[in-house]
């Protein structure tokens, strides 16, 4: 990232580099052939975008890096002791969903996972609902998800070696993340961002 920053500086401090206008003098000549032959990407402006972006990046990063750092001690041995998350997604009027078990892997202070592409979960989180979770009981920790679809077949791969590890069923090739069946669209794979949060309410009863 620092070496963007640099470029974009570079980019900026070459804009000033050039004489006005009305300057008289080989030194112009040259300077006008550089700005002919140069890409249209170099104005201030369009240089004080790159920057701008380049520093949500960073910001974006570390306050990533924070969110994860900051699940409570007791939270972060759940998770990585637990076999099941028991998780709910958020309807289309506001109120939560019932609570389903799932399979998962915890790494890195993400949660790994998959569903269904028909499940209702693929489809509220496909909607931008978070992801409800209690770790390995429904009175177990709670935390709020960020869920993020992913197809990296290195990811997925890993996933499944981890769930065959976890889970005897998943050694045996039973509901193993498949990197083909979720290249197909078969089957969604997320990763999921982590936070501390307050449960919402349960559903009304029906």
């Amino acid at each position: 990232m620092s070496t963007a920053l640099a470029v974009a500086a570079g980019m900026l401090r070459s804009t000033k580099s050039c004489p006005t206008p009305g300057w008289q003098g080989g030194r112009r000549e040259l300077c006008y052939a550089a700005r002919m032959h140069a890409p249209r990407l170099w104005p201030r402006r369009a240089v004080l975008r790159a920057l701008g972006a380049s520093l949500a990046v960073v910001v974006v990063s570390r306050w990533d890096r924070l969110a994860r750092a900051a699940l409570a001690p007791a939270t972060e041995q759940a998770l990585g002791s637990a076999s099941l998350l028991y998780v709910a997604t958020r309807r289309k009027s506001g109120t939560r969903s019932t609570v389903r078990p799932i399979w998962f892997i915890y790494e890195d202070g993400l949660i790994y996972f998959t569903t269904s592409p028909s499940s209702w979960k693929a489809r509220r989180i496909a909607r931008g609902s978070p992801l409800y979770i209690w770790v390995g009981s429904e009175s177990g920790p709670f935390l709020v998800g960020r869920p993020e679809r992913i197809d990296d077949r290195r990811v997925v791969e890993h996933m499944g070696e981890r769930y065959a590890q976890k889970y005897w069923i998943a050694w045996l090739g039973f509901f193993r993340p498949d990197a083909d069946r979720v290249s197909a669209g078969k089957t969604f794979a997320y990763r999921v961002t982590l936070a501390e949060g307050e449960a919402p309410p349960a559903p009304p009863a029906s």
